[in-house]
């Protein structure tokens, strides 16, 4: 059930990112935060948040991916992502990760950090 929650939601916040980027609505209110993919038709979900957060500085950006490379975290960090989850830690990170980045902070999947600090990635 969570999961398929969690593939809606992603799903209704990519279409939100697209909307963010539509010139004709940049005067409309701005949700809060959007989910994004990396791989994502016509334009990667690195460059909608680079985008995103030149236009809307504010807005918390969470890439959800099934990507666990280290290019793919080095991209998407500089590009502004506040979060970094894999769709696979989705079950039981994505709350966590949304309520993190919701009060400030950043979070990035516990596989990919762990490899972090043990520098296997």
């Amino acid at each position: 059930m969570k999961r398929h929650l969690a593939i809606i939601v992603a799903t209704v916040l990519v279409i939100l990112a697209v909307i963010l980027l539509t010139p004709d609505l940049m005067n409309k209110p701005t949700p809060h935060m959007v989910i994004l993919d990396i791989s994502m038709p016509k334009l990667t979900g690195i460059e909608a948040t680079r985008r995103i957060k030149m236009t809307y500085p504010d807005v918390k950006v969470l890439i959800l991916t099934m990507h666990k490379s280290q290019e793919y975290l080095d991209h998407a960090l500089p590009a502004g992502a506040d979060a970094y989850l894999l769709k696979e830690d989705t079950n039981t990170e994505l709350l966590s990760a949304i309520e993190r980045i919701r009060q400030g902070g950043t979070h990035i999947s516990p596989l990919l950090s762990r490899k972090l600090t043990d520098g296997s990635l």
